[in-house]
């Protein structure tokens, strides 16, 4: 599947996935070493609200002709609260993985499903390596049955 970068660079999923899993299988990246899974949430749930809106003002810029108008949407003057949003984002996430995902799914599954969450989720198929690193990382630590209850 092809994706935007933050860049706006054309990136096949697929390479991202092979490198996401060689970096878990390599142990060459631990995000959470000495953080608590409420922390880590908290923290993955605000990261996701600033990528949405980062996502939304590269975006718009591409389907709107009139430069004003891509301005306008990408310069929101309504009050936006990333970790308001980030919550219901997280959420949505949840529920497409835990409705995907269960104990016995590899960590190639499950890392496929965190960039087919994050690539309907997040606007104009934007995807940001770094968050779904990690998500993935985070149910990796919790197991996916506590992630999927939290």
């Amino acid at each position: 599947m092809l994706l935007l970068n933050e860049k706006l660079e054309w990136i096949d999923s697929e390479d991202l996935i092979r490198e996401i899993n060689n970096e878990i299988a390599n142990k060459t990246a631990d995000f959470f070493a000495s953080m608590s899974d409420a922390d880590i949430q908290s923290g993955i749930e605000e990261e996701l609200g600033e990528i949405y809106l980062q996502a939304e003002s590269l975006i718009a810029p591409l389907y709107y002709d009139n430069e004003s108008i891509a301005t306008l949407i990408s310069t929101k003057v309504l009050p936006y609260s990333p970790k308001k949003s980030g919550k219901k984002i997280f959420k949505k996430i949840k529920e497409i993985l835990c409705k995907y995902i269960n104990n016995d799914s590899s960590i190639e599954k499950i890392t496929d499903w965190v960039i087919k969450a994050l690539a309907v989720i997040i606007p104009g198929g934007i995807l940001i390596g770094t968050i779904a690193r990690k998500i993935i990382y985070f149910i990796l630590k919790t197991g996916i049955s506590t992630f999927c209850k939290i």
